[in-house]
């Protein structure tokens, strides 16, 4: 995917998944709605409305990720790829809901993970709201979420009965300075 911005109608539902493996830090990629309404993803069950990983450049601007209410995913997934870091992520007045693992989750496999800028936005009716934090299980004592800042972020009714064990958390950060 080339930089630069990729536009969805706002106020238009796209049903299925948007992933990507890719980006650049310096060349972000911005995925946003046209117009002032949010273009709203609706995946299958058992899976994630936006998923991205790699080395970073991905802004996301007024999404919106509506899950099942049961399914065991999360709604909005940015990740490094586990093999080199990742940089240059930003989620601006996005929305979701309805997921069973997270409904904005911000992941380390294990590379340094660095300036993540979540802005505004609604994250409800989750297991957890807003996930930030490294699943490197080998090395748990690791800081390798660097410069985050939350801003503005409204995280409520995340009270999901599923098998997240941080169900009920309206934001959540580990390995993160």
């Amino acid at each position: 995917v080339l930089p630069g911005v990729k536009s969805y109608s706002g106020n238009a539902t796209f049903p299925g998944s948007l992933s990507l493996s890719g980006g650049d830090p310096d060349n972000p990629i911005l995925f946003e709605a046209d117009g002032d309404a949010l273009a709203i993803f609706t995946p299958p069950a058992n899976q994630g409305a936006i998923g991205i990983d790699g080395p970073g450049g991905i802004h996301l601007r007024r999404l919106r990720a509506v899950g099942d209410g049961v399914s065991m995913a999360i709604g909005i997934e940015l990740a490094d790829n586990g093999r080199e870091p990742c940089r240059n992520l930003a989620v601006d007045d996005c929305e979701v809901e309805g997921f069973g693992l997270a409904g904005l989750a911000v992941w380390s496999y294990g590379q340094p993970v660095g300036v993540v800028a979540v802005k505004g936005g609604l994250y409800q009716r989750n297991a957890v709201g807003v996930l930030i934090g490294s699943v490197d299980e080998a090395n748990p004592e690791l800081r390798i979420m660097q410069y985050v800042t939350l801003d503005g972020v409204t995280a409520n009714d995340n009270d999901w009965r599923g098998e997240s064990v941080a169900a009920g958390f309206g934001i959540a950060l580990n390995a993160t300075y």
